[in-house]
């Protein structure tokens, strides 16, 4: 069988270009993981060798189509071990190399001038090529990388056929030297054919196996990563929800029971007739407000979401029947709701804890016959405004301690909160939407802004 030259150096060239092509854009893909660069240079310099060998059937020039195309192959045959060493993590014996360069380097040079042999120069090729490839192959068996087995084990069975493809021409070059001479023999065309199309898209084979697998083993890696940083997530949802939950039973039900223990002492020790009626009215009142507290936390716990009008619904019922019991006429001011839902329920829970302590206090220190709640949606942001007509804050009392629990809770939810007492209280909170329990304190916005509204 004899090969038509010319279309076996165009099939070749066009062989090589694509699989340096194909390396380019893996090596584009995979630019964070190292050697790859050096198999690009391997794959061209391979690419560039085959067609300048074949050109010799058409071009006299021997240093462009012996010389240059075997330099090439060195420097393809040493970017190869550079690259599988630093892919690999593995040092590369500094000896090795320096004995593969001197022996070409002595050698190659004496077999093209000093004494020609065609025989000699195809047989010492075929000497490094094989020491290279069967080095490589060592490489790949010796990988302490247990995840890439499968594809350590596979580019060694390809890197094993280059070994053995090496192994025949080295016994082509000693025994049948005829042979060697591709421009005539039928022998040699096959073994450049084998060598230009055949195996050396094995070799590319054996990259992209490489390369896929340290891929597909970096995706498991970040998924395993992304469900720690769910479940992490979670954990820590759930934390700020368990806190929430106690935090609430400690400023609502906790003050509660602790004024009916308070005001049940006195009544034990009372002999008045009007002090008990008194305290018997403020023991029910705090035992209402309590029971109707557990159940509206129980009630938004329960839920994975919450509408907005539900929320401002229980607010205005709360604030209502306090307003009833302290003959203070309220006037609620409740703009449509958005469509959006809660579903931070531990941010829903703290939004209706802060907005119920500022009517609480409001209705507690202010002394107050009128009041205001006001609400106002936009599309990134919810405010609310509690005033009232008393009296504002009492003299012994200062406004960073009574109201340190609504800064707080304000900031929780990534907003602000300001009071002024110009007419009166004026409590403004503006939050973010949608409402979200902030877990990182560089979301939380600034310390409290100056309030200067105030509702009539």
């Amino acid at each position: 069988m004899k090969f038509d030259l010319l279309t076996l150096g165009t099939v070749s060239a066009l062989t090589g270009l694509f699989q340096v092509l194909m390396m380019l854009l893996m090596w584009w893909m995979s630019r964070h993981l190292s050697g790859i660069g050096w198999w690009v240079l391997c794959m061209a310099s391979h690419a560039v060798a085959f067609p300048l060998v074949i050109l010799r059937v058409i071009c006299p020039w021997t240093w462009l189509t012996v010389l240059v195309p075997n330099l090439l192959l060195a420097v393809g045959a040493w970017a190869l071990l550079r690259g599988m060493a630093q892919f690999l993590e593995i040092h590369l014996a500094r000896w090795f190399q320096v004995a593969l360069g001197v022996v070409f380097v002595t050698f190659y040079p004496w077999f093209l001038y000093g004494q020609p042999s065609l025989s000699a120069r195809f047989g010492l090729v075929a000497a490094l090529s094989l020491a290279v490839h069967g080095w490589v192959v060592k490489m790949l068996l010796n990988a302490n990388r247990p995840q890439e087995r499968f594809a350590l084990r596979s580019a060694a069975f390809l890197f094993v056929a280059l070994v053995a493809n090496d192994g025949v021409r080295l016994l082509q070059s000693l025994f049948w030297p005829e042979t060697c001479d591709f421009t005539r023999n039928p022998t040699g065309q096959a073994t450049v054919f084998l060598a230009g199309i055949v195996f050396m898209p094995m070799t590319c084979m054996a990259f992209a196996l490489l390369i896929g697998q340290r891929q597909l083993n970096e995706i498991r890696i970040l998924e395993r990563h992304h469900q720690d940083v769910i479940r992490h997530r979670a954990e820590e949802r759930l934390s700020q929800q368990r806190l929430s939950l106690l935090r609430d039973l400690h400023d609502g039900l906790a003050g509660a029971i602790a004024s009916i223990s308070v005001h049940s002492d006195l009544l034990d020790r009372s002999r008045d007739e009007g002090g008990m009626n008194d305290s018997l009215r403020i023991i029910r009142t705090m035992a209402r407000a309590s029971s109707q507290e557990i159940r509206a936390l129980i009630s938004t716990l329960d839920r994975q979401e919450l509408a907005w009008h539900e929320l401002l619904q229980e607010l205005r019922e709360y604030a209502e029947a306090l307003a009833v019991e302290s003959n203070i006429r309220l006037d609620w001011r409740q703009p449509p709701c958005p469509v959006m839902l809660l579903d931070d329920i531990a941010a829903a829970a703290s939004l209706s804890r802060a907005l119920k302590e500022a009517i609480r206090n409001l209705v507690r220190h202010s002394g107050t016959q009128e009041a205001c709640v006001s609400f106002h949606f936009q599309p990134h942001e919810f405010e609310a405004w509690i005033a009232d007509e008393g009296h504002g804050f009492p003299p012994d009392m200062k406004p960073g301690k009574g109201l340190a629990s609504l800064r707080r809770r304000a900031r929780e939810l990534g907003g602000e909160v300001g009071w002024s007492q110009l007419h009166g209280v004026t409590v403004h909170f503006r939050l973010p939407l949608p409402l979200r329990i902030q877990r990182d304190e560089s979301q939380i916005h600034p310390p409290d802004f100056p309030c200067t509204e105030s509702l009539s």
